[in-house]
């Protein structure tokens, strides 16, 4: 297959050791082989699209690839695919800062791109744990979320412009730098989520906003999952601007601690919920005011606020090295799922009557997520012997009393990962039969001869 590709990509380029070849060809998603026919690297967009014509004349399906930080089985090439990479794209062509804005391939990594533009006093203000290894053109073809999207929204809000190729080779211009274009479709939209079905994304211009002056961050502890949506509403109904709403169980906080030798509790009560709560330090003595509240009138029980950087940083990990800490166990199932705000008192209290009384005891449960946009990752772990089949067997109660509740409350099955493989089976939870028809009909625009990423969200 090298000889297909070596006219136009150097040897480099072009990856067919056996090794490397399973790492490119898989994400972080658990469950799946790993079995691509060989991985490309293409360093422009020009080359990309040559990769994309010389499939569709030789019949061969690709896995466009990024930072396979996935956790939905997007980037996993299991049929032999061509493995389109893009990490040498990975240049920042230029930071703006009087349109606010940056400009860049899709192989850089986020962290880079965070570090770079705080050079000029900005932010590129999107931040999740996989900051360090995800890619920018990853992120964007999955829309990812993370911690700050109750402050700046999904990478979508960010996203001002993209360069792609389509499924036919030809290079759409999407990326017109401009804040407001009000011409016909947003075709771009198009393109963020569809995790890489419909093109490759080679490069973005995003939003960036002015730096957050000294953040501040505040941990709240409570007892019953009915008091959340309570503190939530408190806290919204002040008004007060915060960055961040992240929830977290006691399981999780204690996994953490136990992992991670050099973190500790803040507080000085355990308690079996906590609400890490992160906004301007100039707001401090108004978030104390909202503590007080809470914790008189029973909502709270105990709760602490950091007093210096090293603080800052330690509350910050006991939600960030979560999913993190949960991968050391055997076999771990991941649901990343979202409910409408206004329905998360309904979810939280048939979920803890419908939902915890089924349990097994071989199952730990960590619950944890983004409260603030009604974001909550739902993870069955165990580290018993069994075999994968067995642990499957025993959620799949489980997993149908959660599907249920989603339903009922008009959620989705997929927050901010993706369906790729791991989801589509139930793709059909969360989207009308008529919506999917839709979606099918799209693709068959942009990828007529179905080779981008097939297999991934639907079959055709």
């Amino acid at each position: 297959m090298r000889d297909l590709f070596k006219t136009f990509l150097d040897q480099d380029q072009i990856v067919d050791d056996p090794k490397r070849l399973n790492l490119y060809g898989k994400d972080w998603t658990k469950g799946y082989e790993s079995n691509a026919g060989i991985a490309l690297l293409p360093k422009s967009t020009a080359e990309v699209s040559k990769v994309i014509r010389s499939c569709i004349e030789n019949k061969l399906a690709i896995v466009p690839s990024g930072g396979r930080t996935g956790l939905s089985a997007g980037a996993f090439a299991t049929n032999g695919e061509v493995v389109v990479n893009l990490e040498k794209m990975n240049k920042i062509t230029e930071i703006d800062s009087l349109g606010m804005t940056v400009k860049c391939q899709s192989g850089v990594i986020t962290e880079s791109l965070m570090q770079e533009v705080e050079k000029h006093k900005l932010q590129f203000a999107f931040d999740l744990a996989a900051k360090g290894s995800s890619q920018i053109g990853g992120n964007i073809a999955t829309n990812a979320g993370g911690l700050r999207v109750v402050k700046y929204g999904n990478i979508r809000d960010l996203v001002v412009g993209i360069e792609v190729v389509t499924g036919t080779g030809q290079v759409l211009d999407l990326d017109f730098q401009l804040m407001k274009n009000n011409t016909g479709y947003d075709l771009k939209q198009l393109f963020i989520g569809s995790e890489g079905t419909l093109g490759i994304i080679t490069q973005a211009t995003l939003k960036l906003h002015t730096q957050a002056v000294d953040p501040q961050v505040m941990l709240v502890g409570f007892e019953e999952y009915g008091h959340l949506p309570k503190i939530l509403n408190h806290i919204n109904q002040t008004g007060l601007e915060k960055y961040a709403m992240e929830y977290l169980s006691e399981e999780c906080l204690n996994l953490v601690i136990k992992n991670h030798k050099h973190i500790s509790s803040p507080c000085e009560q355990e308690c079996r919920h906590y609400l890490l709560v992160e906004f301007p330090s100039s707001l401090l003595d108004d978030y104390m005011e909202v503590f007080t509240h809470v914790l008189e009138n029973g909502f709270a029980v105990d709760g602490a606020v950091a007093t210096n950087q090293k603080e800052y940083h330690e509350i910050w990990q006991l939600r960030e090295l979560i999913s993190e800490t949960i991968s050391t166990y055997a076999y771990v199932k991941k649901n990343d799922i979202s409910i409408p705000v206004k329905n998360t008192s309904n979810f939280l209290k048939k979920f803890s009557q419908e939902f915890l009384n089924n349990v097994p005891e071989n199952i730990e449960l960590f619950l944890f997520g983004h409260v603030g946009d009604g974001n909550f990752h739902v993870n069955y772990a165990s580290k018993s012997p069994e075999d994968q089949n067995q642990f499957l067997k025993d959620i799949t109660p489980l997993e149908n009393i959660l599907f249920a509740l989603i339903k009922e409350n008009k959620g989705s099955v997929s927050a901010e990962h993706g369906v790729g493989l791991l989801k589509k089976s139930i793709l059909a939870q969360t989207q009308s039969e008529l919506a999917i028809n839709y979606m099918k009909s799209i693709k068959k625009i942009f990828d007529p001869h179905q080779i981008l990423n097939p297999g991934k969200i639907f079959d055709i």
